[in-house]
């Protein structure tokens, strides 16, 4: 599955906020994108997060690291899981703005521990 398939596939607004976060991602943050288990993975050296929609007007961004990253932000819910944490998006509300500070967060733990 390409990454225009995925987005044809899900609700119209879901396409919407996943089209802006992924310009966020991969044009702001240097980040790749590629399709693994039918949803978008972002990488920067490794596996950093993933988009996932959820029901019909929210995106769940999850975070590989969540559990290093819940103690520093506690808006990312770690729902009985052992790593990874999300934050659930409303596809009908601007992105908060913590996202980008939150992968960049990610990004920087990622690489201080390889």
């Amino acid at each position: 599955m390409t990454y225009i398939e995925f987005l044809e596939k899900i609700d119209p607004l879901q396409a919407e906020l996943i089209s802006a976060l992924n310009r966020t991602f991969t044009e702001d943050l240097g980040m790749t994108r590629k399709i693994r288990y039918k949803i978008p993975f972002y990488d920067y050296g490794s596996w950093i997060c993933y988009l996932n929609p959820i029901k019909i007007s929210h995106v769940d961004l999850c975070f590989m690291d969540g559990k290093a990253l819940a103690k520093t932000f506690p808006i990312l819910d770690m729902k009985q899981r052992k790593m990874v944490s999300s934050i659930r998006l409303d596809t009908r509300q601007d992105i908060p703005a913590e996202v980008s500070i939150i992968v960049k967060e990610a990004i920087h733990m990622k690489n201080n521990t390889h």
